[in-house]
């Protein structure tokens, strides 16, 4: 009598022959596919052998852009020296007492009835915020703190100049990130309409955002998961719809935006910890403020935006470098704010060129756009392509929800 074989010899028993038997490692294999094959016939398969998981999209609604402002409550930290002056005020304290008397009258006239005055005092009447340097007004006065929000936008932690950037002063998050480049904030931060408790510059687009619509909308392709994800796809598009709203005025999430054919931008990024970091790329955003239609054009622009865990919100930070072209094309428009808004054109004008700190113009040297942070939040939302038959493309079953 022969035991049995593991190499696949003949065997005998009790005298028998039974034949050639099959290696034990192909008997086991043979039983391990069986296995398989009755566990995925009962349902039971276990995940790890199914299909990889289908990638996700997500689509925001971005419902709200302010300028990102460090500020203590009574605005002493960062600016000690106090708020900045409306151009009319600037205006009355370079006249001499009698002609303050004679153009109010002897104090009766309100002042938003001498904007005109204030605006047209040109040497030949010119329009002060069309034309911001034909006179020559006290300086801004400007952040002295050093808190601020934003992002390290130059990649240095002391603000040396650089092929791409001009020297310049480095703000600390507060909660102590150094090399912080913000220095919109700097320039506009002592200016009361621009601060929370004037803040109408900002929150009448805002509301003009929540009320009339055309928003900017991100769709995130190519998502694992909602806290993770090494490589997703990031897509910029403008929407002229509106921005739907519940009975107490709060945007809505999942609603259906249509894309507007005339405007996208692509680039791409990472989501670590449930935070969106892009890529940075120049975009133009269109802006539409105060009843009339304008852009901010970023250069270097990127995204860090902490995305809620049920996917229906985000928030965090839009930063790059704000083209001082585009950034005064919008101000010279909007001037006649100054009287609400407390700033001076020409004042103003000088600072945002003297402060500027990216893109160096090549002949002068003098840097043509400014670091800047803003604050966005956004909600969740279809996005609908114009050339898709149906939403399907990022409908319920790709939808991070």
């Amino acid at each position: 009598m022969m035991s049995g074989s593991l190499s696949g010899e003949k065997v005998e028993t009790m005298g028998i022959r039974k034949g050639t038997s099959a290696p034990l490692f192909l008997r086991r294999f043979h039983y391990c596919v069986l296995a398989v094959a009755l566990l995925a016939a009962a349902g039971i398969l276990p995940r790890v052998f199914a299909e990889p998981a289908k990638k996700k999209t997500l689509g925001l609604a971005i419902s709200a852009w302010r300028t990102a402002l460090y500020e203590t409550p009574d605005g002493k930290e960062e600016c000690p020296e106090g708020l900045t002056l409306g151009g009319d005020q600037v205006w009355l304290s370079l006249l001499t007492p009698e002609q303050r008397d004679k153009v109010t009258k002897h104090g009766t006239v309100e002042t938003t009835q001498l904007r005109d005055f204030a605006l047209e005092r040109g040497p030949h009447g010119e329009d002060v915020c069309w034309n911001p340097t034909v006179v020559k007004d006290p300086p801004q006065k400007t952040v002295q703190g050093k808190k601020s929000y934003g992002l390290n936008l130059d990649g240095t932690d002391d603000g040396h100049a650089t092929s791409e950037t001009c020297g310049h002063e480095k703000f600390v998050t507060p909660d102590g990130v150094r090399g912080i480049d913000n220095q919109w904030y700097r320039v506009i931060g002592c200016t009361y309409g621009w601060r929370a408790a004037g803040g109408y510059t900002e929150e009448m687009p805002n509301g003009e955002l929540r009320d009339g619509g055309h928003p900017i909308l991100v769709e995130i392709t190519g998502i694992d998961d909602l806290r993770n994800s090494k490589n997703v796809d990031i897509a910029f598009y403008h929407s002229t719809d509106g921005m739907i709203k519940d009975n107490a005025g709060n945007i809505l999430p999942n609603s259906s935006y249509r894309v507007a054919k005339d405007y996208l931008y692509t680039t791409h990024g990472s989501i670590v910890d449930s935070v969106l970091t892009s890529v940075p790329i120049d975009i133009h955003f269109p802006f539409y403020a105060h009843f009339m239609h304008s852009e901010r054009f970023i250069k270097n622009a990127r995204l860090r935006l902490d995305i809620a865990s049920d996917g229906k919100s985000a928030s965090g930070l839009v930063a790059g470098y704000y083209d001082l072209d585009s950034f005064w094309s919008y101000m010279e428009r909007i001037g006649e704010l100054f009287t609400v808004a407390h700033f001076d054109c020409p004042a103003l004008y000088e600072a945002v060129h003297r402060l500027a700190d990216g893109y160096p113009d090549p002949k002068t040297g003098q840097c043509t756009a400014m670091s800047v942070g803003f604050s966005v939040t956004a909600v969740s939302g279809y996005v609908i392509h114009p050339d898709a038959k149906t939403a399907q493309a990022a409908g319920p079953a790709d939808q991070v929800r």
